[in-house]
């Protein structure tokens, strides 16, 4: 899976905003996103799913269509739409 970094999209025009959990691990000069962290319309969680890649103990979150919960501004879910280009985490 493409590592999803701060700033990267999110399918309900969002993009992450806030790698909540770190602030010192970067894939291609972005902080690399994690479970818990919210796009920028304030909800929709993503999800770890990284095959046992952490930072700071928090499961790292890849590019996929199943990487975000629910959130409260968001009907169903947020999943991610980008990724990097060339850092890979899980499978």
């Amino acid at each position: 899976l493409p590592v999803h970094r701060k700033t990267d999209g999110r399918n309900c025009g969002a993009a992450t905003g806030t790698a909540m959990n770190q602030d010192d691990v970067f894939a291609n000069e972005l902080l690399v996103a994690s479970h818990g962290d919210i796009c920028t319309h304030g909800a929709g969680a993503l999800t770890g799913n990284a095959n046992e890649v952490y930072v700071h103990e928090i499961l790292v979150t890849g590019h996929t269509a199943a990487a975000a919960l629910c959130g409260l501004s968001h009907a169903g879910s947020a999943p991610t739409t980008r990724g990097s280009p060339d850092v890979f985490v899980g499978d």
